[in-house]
């Protein structure tokens, strides 16, 4: 508790009271400087005691609205406070203060109570510059006496979050420009066991425990049969994604790291939702620069909603060998030399490595190797990554589905960052078509499922010019 000018002052007249008995031998002074300093203390024991009721009963709401924005998008702070009457002796004032990268855009920065008042609200708007998890510190609360002697500053209330997510497009996840409807929300273990949930009916294999036997089916089909369940289970999905070098290479305003990251939290939240145990290992062009073990719990996704967020690319400090092997006939072969597109469609000719130099030369490889190593078969490894390298990418699939593990591959395809390096609507379609091959060719894997992550508009616009140039040439013909 400090005090305010007019105690000072009050103190200073006790003191020229003092002054003047001791200096004029004016006795009589004293009695001054003693009620001076009576009062003051009857006052600062009433000021304290104010000050805690006041506390005590303070009721301070502290709400965001929306709690989750993008960059450049205003969100809303609202600051309630409310006092029962018989507290409302003294004034309070309650000011917010704001994290770094946020700001204010409005003059209106205090809400004070008067004496006499119960309840007041602030509206404050917000805006943030960059992307990340914001927390609000608690406000600061300045509490005065009656008598204005009195003041005290202390944080009190909530201290709400803010999510600001990077500006992006729309985000299209799906397979050939058709969007995949349970991208990440797909909840079936895959793994046959006790369950209420039927999965398959296939022969009975001789040593099966005799009580796993479907009798009606056996008896219509007259042979043993065996009806498998989904055991519903918490499902843990180890995340790995790609932040490399190659994640930050383009052309456009965009970046395939935005989408990647786009990818990932939607696969966050669709774990928080669940309940499901999450990890998360991020990848740079060293190797593995983030890892947060596997947890069900809201600071574990908070964690991981904090560190996508803060992800920016590596830069490449060590020079990788391209992988053996030999060429083999692709889409490559219908692009003229000549063109652009030649160059992007070229690392789509498929090539044989073995996952011992793949280990050894990529980190995404490596990190793939790790965590299926570790794992096991029975974690859900969901990959986000892009194309820029499908062979590499390939052989993280490869390992990925090791001992019967199921994968999720997300893709963003580099042909939409890289428009002003092909000629015509006709090579990005090429392009695009090349990719294509490879995630069908992926996606045919009966323990993958691989996804594209794109730019939904530029996706639609590409597609959709194709099949007019399609319907112009039949016409023509």
């Amino acid at each position: 508790m400090q005090g305010t000018r007019l105690f000072w002052a009050t103190t200073a007249i006790g003191v020229v009271f003092g002054l003047l008995a001791v200096g004029a031998s004016q006795p009589v002074a004293l009695v001054g400087v003693v009620g001076i300093g009576a009062w003051l203390l009857a006052t600062a024991w009433v000021a304290v005691h104010s000050f805690h009721e006041t506390t005590t009963h303070l009721d301070i709401e502290y709400t965001l609205d929306p709690a989750t924005t993008h960059v450049d998008t205003p969100t809303t702070a609202t600051l309630r406070i409310h006092r029962p009457a018989q507290t409302a002796v003294g004034t309070v004032q309650i000011e917010p203060t704001l994290p770094a990268g946020v700001t204010r855009t409005t003059d209106a920065t205090t809400i004070t109570l008067d004496p006499g008042q119960t309840d007041a609200t602030l509206t404050i708007p917000l805006h943030a510059a960059v992307a990340g998890e914001f927390s609000l510190p608690a406000p600061t609360v300045t509490l005065g006496d009656s008598l204005g002697l009195y003041t005290e500053h202390l944080p009190a209330g909530p201290q709400p979050q803010l999510t600001v997510l990077p500006q992006t497009p729309t985000v299209h996840v799906g397979k050939g420009g058709q969007s995949y409807g349970n991208a990440f929300g797909d909840h079936a273990t895959d793994q046959p066991g006790p369950g209420i949930t039927t999965r398959d009916l296939r022969q009975y294999v001789p040593g099966e425990a005799a009580m796993n036997i479907d009798w009606k089916s056996t008896a219509r089909l007259g042979e043993p049969y065996v009806r498998e369940t989904e055991g519903e289970t918490d499902r843990h999905t180890a995340l790995l994604v790609d932040h490399r070098a190659h994640t930050d290479a383009s052309t456009t305003a965009e970046t395939p790291l935005e989408y990647i990251r786009e990818a990932a939290l939607g696969m966050t939240a669709s774990a928080a939702e669940h309940a499901d145990p999450l990890s998360l290992w991020t990848v740079g062009d060293d190797g593995l620069t983030e890892t947060i073990a596997a947890g069900s719990t809201p600071t574990t996704y908070t964690r991981v909603r904090s560190t996508l967020l803060g992800l920016t690319p590596t830069t490449t400090s060590t020079t990788h060998r391209s992988a053996p092997g030999h060429r083999v006939q692709t889409v490559v072969d219908r692009v003229a030399a000549e063109t652009p597109a030649k160059a992007t469609l070229q690392p789509y000719a498929t090539a044989s490595v073995t996952a011992v130099d793949a280990v050894r030369d990529d980190a995404f490889v490596d990190a793939v190797h790790r965590a299926r190593t570790r794992f096991g078969a029975g974690v859900w490894l969901v990959l986000v990554t892009t194309d820029a390298d499908p062979v590499r990418l390939r052989e993280s699939v490869q390992i990925a589905t090791q001992d019967g593990g199921a994968v999720l591959v997300l893709i963003v395809p580099t042909v939409f960052f890289q428009q002003p390096g092909l000629e015509t609507i006709d090579d990005t379609y090429d392009a695009y078509t090349a990719f294509e091959d490879l995630r069908r060719d992926l996606d045919s894997h009966p323990r993958v499922t691989a996804l594209e992550v794109a730019p939904g508009d530029q996706l639609r616009t590409l597609l959709a010019d194709n099949r007019s140039d399609g319907q112009r040439s039949e016409g023509r013909s």
